[in-house]
């Protein structure tokens, strides 16, 4: 046999052009050439490369940039259309049955000396270890002094260095050295992932084992065990990247062979089958009891495991309407061939979602844009005046802010995922070209991902309506909980009414309607007509002319700005924020509308118009009784009533009997209870005992209501004026009732 022979040389001058050159090996399938050229094209190398298949699991990648092969390099495995490829680096001793020995290693270099933080310096020490690839970088831009990270290309089979030397003038040092998940090396096969002591070449020619006795036996060829091994390991590395809240079923199709032997518990492994492809589409039938039940079959022995069976049609059952399933439930379950019984349920939430009305985000206002936006809109003119002009304008920015909802903020939680994917390229970038171009744009991503961050912490925030917490740490997650069981326990799946229990949610909604209904149109317990003579009278005329002015501009800036900006927005959407950040925007319009209220014009179905919220007493509410309704009032609405119980809380202490304890400031329903103990003695019958102790707790809707008339005759007792009368029957035939 002739023989040529190349020298040192020779094979170095010949190998230059493939010095950025890599081998990707593919264990468990192999994807197009064509898709791995488009996946290469997709990763944004810098420079040129070229891809060429070597054999049927292994490609040959060539780079141009050194910057670009070891950004390829220094992630040992990637996923090329859902196929495992590791990556392993070139040389001339290329052998495709053998793994290279050469592999990227982070080492870290704790404690060592500031001044030798520079790239250079660090490079130079990282030669004592082998040859330095790139910083992290933390390292590069000093924000951790406390330790250096440098990525370097290390043989395994050579001996490791654990401490190296460092000399500076006449001191010297000993500098620790630490590797981040040093991978095992055999030398033995030539394979990573494992040593000589687990390799399987150097157990099999130990020669055969005995099998233990009893144990199953197969009849199943083991000579490529070795790759199987290394298809299971990738295997697994592909469901660990996936694994998440999605069950995914291409990552467990694997299927043992059959056994030989008939011992249970024999086989190795569990059976798996692809759900998709054996599950039929069933028809549903109405369940005969109200709790959902299943056969398992008789527990046998399964004897012999042969080729799974595609799982067969059990019936399909249909859930009664409770707990808010009533859509079909389809249960299929596997033959009783074996001591497992697999169940795929399906279940379908019958609560419908009702179509988002607007609401006023927070976030907004944090918009460099907002009050331009907000400003352009208002001055358009606007047909007719006062309260119907502030109206219309507020229904008209309504939908202005939708649109620039949609064009400038969009999606918020897609937003945080586009800073987040925009801050690791930008680190990416940074690691392969360190210099202040690729610095200052990091910064940027950096800054983008902290704003998108608190947008996003504002929007949970708001929708939690959490007051106590302070700015600190994230509390997204936090909120997002909070919402969550506010709005299962805000669902309402069934109530009892008038002897029955109600499930279906039209007949939900009809018995609401009806029970408060007849609960706030209930005739007052107490007289429509009530003798003023018996009121003490306790202002003076200047307290009468104080109630009844005009209010001032700077009057109804206290009051607007009074409102708790926490507060919930009522049917128009806009909270106290809009107010607070928009006032000298606003303030000519809402002052025009205050003025025109009292004046004592009507007031607009849109301006009084309000939503009742149901607040649960109980912890599990099961009939409407249980339930304290609420009316949620627009800010329009909150102001004037601010002004009104502003210039009452001044004569409130004049016109109010000293007996009387709740809703007065610095007085507690509490006392009640002291007097009522006392009065519980001294008086003699038991229904005048009753109709007291009812009497204190009067503001119960369960009790009765206070007709108009007698707040009326009141307001004009205390007041001497028809003012104040007014304008507290504007709120009365606008639709609030008294208890």
């Amino acid at each position: 046999m002739k023989v040529l022979r190349f020298s040192s040389e020779e094979i170095a001058r010949l190998s230059q052009p493939f010095r950025y050159a890599l081998v990707g090996k593919f264990s468990h399938g192999y994807p197009s050439m064509q898709h791995l050229r488009r996946w290469m094209l997709a990763q944004g190398f810098r420079g040129d490369f070229s891809v060429g298949a070597i054999n049927a699991r292994h490609v040959f990648i060539k780079f141009a940039l050194e910057e670009d092969y070891t950004k390829l390099w220094i992630k040992s495995i990637w996923f090329v259309d859902g196929f495992p490829m590791r990556v392993f680096k070139w040389t001339p001793t290329f052998n495709p049955r053998e793994e290279s020995p050469i592999v990227p290693v982070w080492v870290r270099l704790p404690e060592l000396p500031i001044q030798f933080f520079d790239r250079e310096a660090l490079f130079s020490i990282a030669r004592l270890l082998g040859t330095p690839l790139r910083t992290d970088v933390s390292t590069a831009t000093l924000v951790r002094p406390s330790v250096a990270r440098v990525c370097v290309e290390i043989n395994l089979l050579e001996p490791l260095q654990t401490e190296i030397g460092l000399g500076f003038g006449t001191e010297m040092i000993i500098q620790p050295v630490v590797y981040e998940r040093l991978p095992k090396y055999c030398a033995t096969c030539k394979h990573l992932g494992h040593d000589e002591d687990e390799c399987y070449e150097k157990i099999k020619n130990r020669g055969p084992v005995r099998p233990v006795e009893g144990e199953d036996q197969r009849a199943s060829d083991r000579a490529d065990l070795r790759e199987k091994l290394e298809a299971q390991r990738a295997q697994r590395e592909l469901h660990t990247r996936r694994k998440g809240k999605r069950v995914m079923f291409e990552d467990v199709d694997r299927r043992p062979e059959a056994s030989s032997s008939g011992a249970k518990g024999a086989e190795d492994g569990s059976v798996a089958m692809k759900l998709q492809d054996t599950v039929h589409e069933p028809e549903p039938v109405p369940a005969p009891e109200p709790e959902l039940q299943t056969d398992p079959g008789p527990q046998t022995d399964p004897g012999p495991q042969t080729e799974p069976e595609p799982l067969f049609h059990d019936e399909a059952v249909q859930s009664p309407p409770n707990g808010g399933m009533e859509k079909d439930m389809p249960i299929l379950q596997s033959p009783p061939n074996g001591d497992h019984r697999g169940l795929l349920v399906e279940a379908e939430c019958s609560v419908e979602r009702k179509v988002s009305s607007f609401r006023f985000q927070h976030m907004w206002t944090t918009h460099s844009e907002f009050l331009g936006v907000v400003c352009r809109n208002w001055r358009y003119p606007t047909v007719g005046s006062g309260m119907m002009r502030l109206q219309q304008k507020l229904t008209r920015l309504k939908h202005c802010l939708k649109e620039w909802n949609k064009t400038v903020f969009g999606n918020v939680f897609d937003n945080v995922v586009a800073a987040e994917r925009g801050l690791k390229e930008a680190d990416e970038a940074y690691d392969q070209e360190p210099c202040d171009r690729t610095l200052v744009e990091r910064n940027r991503c950096s800054a983008e991902l902290v704003r998108v961050l608190a947008q996003e912490e504002t929007f949970w925030r708001q929708k939690a309506g959490i007051r106590w917490a302070k700015d600190g740490e994230r509390n997204t997650r936090y909120f997002h909980s909070l919402v969550q069981k506010r709005r299962f326990r805000g669902t309402i799946f069934g109530i009892q009414h008038e002897g029955g229990y109600l499930t279906d949610p039209i007949a939900i909604k009809d018995s609401a309607a009806s029970f408060f209904q007849r609960l706030l149109t209930a005739e007052p317990v107490f007289p429509e007509e009530m003798d003023s003579e018996h009121l003490e009278d306790g202002l003076t005329d200047e307290d009468r002319r104080f109630l009844c002015v005009m209010p001032t501009l700077e009057e109804v800036r206290e009051a607007v700005f009074s409102i708790d900006p926490d507060s919930v927005a009522g049917p128009d959407g806009f909270g106290a924020v809009f107010f607070h950040t928009c006032w000298e925007i606003i303030a000519e319009d809402v002052f025009g509308a205050v003025t025109e209220f009292f004046r004592g014009e009507k007031m607009p179905k849109g301006f009084t118009a309000t939503t009742i919220s149901l607040i649960p007493k109980t912890a599990s509410p099961t009939c409407w009784s249980e339930y304290r309704p609420i009316s949620l009032c627009n800010v329009t609405n909150k102001i004037c009533t601010k002004l009104m119980t502003t210039r009452l809380g001044h004569v409130l202490p004049k016109v109010i009997s000293l007996s009387q304890s709740g809703f007065v400031p610095g007085r507690l329903l509490s006392d009640n209870v002291l007097l009522a103990q006392e009065l519980i003695h001294s008086l003699e019958s038991v229904g005048r005992m009753l109709m007291w102790f009812l009497s204190l707790i009067w503001p119960r809707p369960m009790i009765g209501s206070v007709g108009s008339s007698s707040i009326k005759s009141c307001s004009e007792r205390v007041s001497h004026n028809a003012g104040l009368a007014w304008w507290l029957m504007l709120f009365l035939i606008a639709g609030f009732r008294f208890w």
